[in-house]
C-alpha cells in the first residue's frame, strides 16, 4: 500500500493553462483517491503496487585436519540479490540488483604452550541502484510536497583484503596475545542523477523561477584505494587466586586515500573555498591512534563477581562517506552543482534544461564551483568506552547484575552546508562558488547506561530472565560512519545537541522458556506430533 500527495485536478489544469512546459510532470501523477477542499492545491492517493524481492545464495565451506596440530580451514559464500520498490509514480520504481562474493581462509597451530592462528579474507561487491526515471531522463520538481522523487542511477563496487595473524601463549601467570593485522580497501562508484528543480513558492512555480536546481555530471571511472596497518599485545595477570588484570595497548595507522589517476582534490580553508590542495595530500595523515586498554575480575565470594574495564577505540574515515564525495574528473568538471534562485536568474535556468545545457555555463573554469571539500585537519573518529558490572547469585537458580556502561564519543563525522543564500536576499556569501558539502569532524556523543538484569537457570523446565536498562545518548549529530545528515546551522555546531536518533530512555526485555514434558508412549500423542 502506497500513500502519498498528488495535485488536484482543479490545480493541475490551473497549472497547464498557464504554463504548458509542466505538463510530462503532471501526467504522471495518479489521480486523488481522497476528496480535496475547493482551491486545495494537492490531495492525496492511496494505491496498490507490488513490491518484490529475491536472492540466491551458494556456500561452500571445507575443514582439514592436516596434523594433530595443524588444522586448515577455508570457506565461500555467494550472493545475488535484487528488489523491485514501487512509488507512487509509476514511471519512477526504484530498482535493486547486487553481487557479492566473500571468500576467507585460516589456518590455526596449536602446540602445548601456544597456539597460533593466521587469518586471511577476500570480499568482493557490487550494489546497483536504480530510479526508473533516470531511464526516461525527466527532470524531477519538487513544490507544495509534489515530487516524482529522485531520478537517479548509482552504483558501489569494490573489494576488501585482510590479513590477521594472532599468536598467544600461556606462561605461568601471564596469559600473552599479540596480533598484527593488515587491511586494504580498493572502491569505485558511478552516480548519475536527472535534475532536480525546486520552488519555493506557486508564484515563482508558475513563472519557472526554481529556488534552487541540482545538476549532476557524472564522473568517469575511478577507484580509491586505502590500507590499514595495525597490531596488539594484551596481558591477562592472574595476580592471586581471586583477581585477573587485563593490561593491553593497540596501534593503528591508517593511509590517506588516493585515487588511482589522482583525482581527489580539495580545497584549502576557510571553509572550503580556499586554493586546491595537492591529490596526494587533500588531508594530513593521523598519527595519533594509540589505544590502551584496562580491564579486571575480581571474585570476592564464590558467588559474586565484579568486572570492569575501559578502552579507547580509533575508527578510519569512510571511503563512501567522505572520500569518493572529493573525486572529480578534473578540477574544472564538477560532479554536481546545485544552483540558487541568484543563479537561476543570471543563467536563465529554467525547467526542463538538461544538464548537458547546463555544463555550458556551470562547469570549466568559469563555472560555479560546488564540489564537496573537507577539512584537512580533522582526526580519524574515537572513543572511549567504559564498564563496571556486578554479579551475584541468589540460591542455587538465580542470579542478579548491575552494570554501569558508557562512553565518549569524538571527532565524529559532520557535514555543513557551505554557501547557502541568505534567506531573504538569494544571495550566497562565497561568490563563484554554488552551495556546497563540507565535510568536518565537530560532532561528538555521549552515553550513560545503568542496566539491570535478573536471571533462572532452567530449573523444573522453566527458565527465565528480565532485563532493564535506563541509558541516555546525547551527541551534535547522528553520528554515522557513511551519509551525514547536514548541520540545521552549519556555524553553530552547538545547537545540534541533544538526544541521538538511537537514545532509548527505558527498556525492558523479557523471556521464558518452558521444556515440555517427554511425549510419552501414547500412540496418537506419537502420530499426531509426526513420530
Amino acid at each position: 500500500m502506497i500513500r502519498g500527495t498528488v495535485p488536484t485536478p482543479e490545480f493541475r489544469a490551473q497549472v497547464l493553462a498557464q504554463n504548458q512546459v509542466y505538463a510530462p510532470f503532471m501526467e504522471q501523477f495518479p489521480e486523488a483517491t481522497m476528496a480535496s477542499e475547493p482551491g486545495a492545491v494537492t490531495s492525496t492517493a492511496t494505491l496498490t503496487r507490488e513490491e518484490t524481492r529475491s536472492d540466491s545464495n551458494l556456500t561452500l565451506r571445507s575443514d582439514l585436519n592436516v596434523s594433530s596440530a595443524n588444522r586448515l580451514t577455508g570457506r565461500y559464500t555467494r550472493g545475488r540479490p535484487d528488489r523491485n520498490d514501487p512509488r507512487l509514480t509509476a514511471v519512477n520504481p526504484r530498482v535493486y540488483d547486487g553481487a557479492q562474493d566473500f571468500g576467507t581462509f585460516s589456518f590455526t597451530h596449536a602446540a602445548s604452550r601456544w597456539v597460533s592462528e593466521t587469518r586471511a579474507g577476500l570480499t568482493r561487491s557490487v550494489i546497483n541502484r536504480v530510479d526508473q526515471l533516470y531511464v526516461t531522463g525527466m527532470p524531477n520538481i519538487s513544490v507544495e510536497g509534489l515530487s516524482l522523487s529522485d531520478g537517479e542511477f548509482f552504483q558501489k563496487r569494490g573489494w576488501l583484503f585482510g590479513l590477521d595473524q594472532v599468536v598467544a601463549m600461556t606462561n605461568g601467570r601471564h596469559s600473552l596475545k599479540a596480533g598484527f593485522n593488515m587491511r586494504h580497501q580498493r572502491a569505485g562508484r558511478s552516480n548519475f542523477q536527472t535534475p532536480g528543480y525546486s520552488y519555493s513558492s506557486l508564484s515563482d512555480f508558475t513563472a519557472n523561477i526554481p529556488s534552487s536546481v541540482q545538476f549532476t555530471f557524472g564522473l568517469d571511472d575511478f577507484q580509491i584505494r586505502a590500507s590499514q596497518f595495525g597490531g596488539f599485545i594484551q596481558d591477562d595477570m592472574r595476580l592471586g587466586s581471586n583477581l585477573v588484570l587485563n593490561l593491553g595497548v593497540r596501534y593503528d595507522y591508517f593511509t590517506i586515500p588516493v585515487e588511482r589517476d589522482d583525482r581527489l582534490f580539495n580545497r584549502d580553508d576557510p571553509w572550503g573555498t580556499g586554493p586546491l590542495r595537492p591529490s596526494g595530500e587533500w588531508r594530513k595523515a593521523d598519527w595519533n591512534n594509540v589505544s590502551p586498554r584496562v580491564g579486571f575480575a575480581w571474585t570476592p565470594t564464590s558467588r559474586a563477581v565484579v568486572r570492569g574495564g575501559a578502552g579507547v577505540f580509533v575508527n578510519p574515515d569512510p571511503l563512501f562517506g567522505t572520500t569518493m564525495d572529493l573525486v572529480l574528473n578534473s578540477p574544472d568538471e564538477q560532479f554536481r552543482v546545485t544552483a540558487s534562485r541568484q543563479d537561476a536568474l543570471r543563467y536563465g535556468i529554467a525547467y526542463p534544461m538538461s544538464t548537458d545545457e547546463a555544463a555550458v555555463f556551470l562547469q570549466g573554469p568559469a563555472g560555479l564551483s560546488g564540489a564537496a571539500a573537507a577539512n584537512p585537519n580533522r582526526q580519524n573518529a574515537d572513543s572511549m568506552q567504559y564498564s563496571l558490572i556486578v554479579e551475584h547469585e541468589l540460591g542455587s537458580t538465580y542470579s542478579v547484575e548491575a552494570a554501569y556502561v558508557g562512553n565518549i564519543s569524538d571527532n565524529l563525522r559532520t557535514v555543513r552546508r557551505i554557501n547557502q543564500p541568505d534567506r531573504l536576499t538569494g544571495i550566497v556569501p562565497y561568490d563563484g562558488f554554488a552551495e556546497f558539502r563540507y565535510h568536518d569532524a565537530a560532532n561528538s556523543g555521549r552515553y550513560n547506561s545503568l542496566q539491570l538484569s535478573l536471571r533462572r537457570r532452567m530449573a523444573n523446565r522453566v527458565s527465565f530472565g528480565a532485563s532493564y536498562t535506563l541509558g541516555k545518548g546525547m551527541s551534535y549529530g547522528n553520528g554515522d560512519l557513511q551519509l551525514v545528515s547536514p548541520l540545521q546551522d552549519s556555524y553553530n555546531v552547538e545547537a545540534e545537541w541533544g538526544p541521538t536518533n538511537w537514545d532509548v530512555r527505558h527498556r525492558l526485555v523479557l523471556n521464558f522458556i518452558y521444556e515440555v514434558p517427554p511425549i510419552g508412549p501414547s500412540a496418537w500423542v506419537r502420530t499426531l506430533v509426526g513420530g
